[in-house]
């Protein structure tokens, strides 16, 4: 049978794949999140026992897992991110007591998006604590 070349099927879309080497645009705040928790987190790595490897190995697997909710921008909504901004603030000034508030705040408000991430802040949070003095 001859083939049709004027179909009436519309013509295939073309789906856009995100790959690797173009991430989505992701803003400029959610890195800046990103990029202090990575700092965080190599300040204090030196600074650890060495029996505490162990969970601070754990605390960056977590804290990647927030980094790439952040860069697809999937799970995480205005308010959680919000919240992580203002926890990220605290902890810059070595307010812990208050970064510890809004981890819970997290915890409680929003517990499903803190899922597999939440834990990591909060590890990080204490390590910070406890090399800060």
């Amino acid at each position: 049978a001859p083939t049709d070349v004027t179909s009436t099927a519309p013509p295939p879309v073309a789906t856009p794949v995100a790959t690797p080497a173009e991430p989505v645009a992701m803003p400029a705040e959610y890195q800046e999140i990103i990029d202090f928790l990575q700092s965080e987190l190599q300040r204090v790595t030196p600074l650890i026992p060495s029996n505490y490897q162990k969970q601070l190995k754990d605390c960056d697997k977590r804290l990647n897992i927030l980094y790439n909710h952040l860069k697809n921008g999937d799970l995480l909504t205005e308010p959680t991110i919000n919240l992580l901004k203002e926890l990220i603030e605290y902890l810059k000034t070595q307010n812990y007591e208050e970064a510890k508030r809004i981890h819970v705040d997290i915890a409680t408000n929003h517990s499903q998006e803190g899922g597999n991430w939440l834990t990591g802040v909060k590890r990080l949070i204490g390590i910070a604590e406890a090399t800060s003095s």
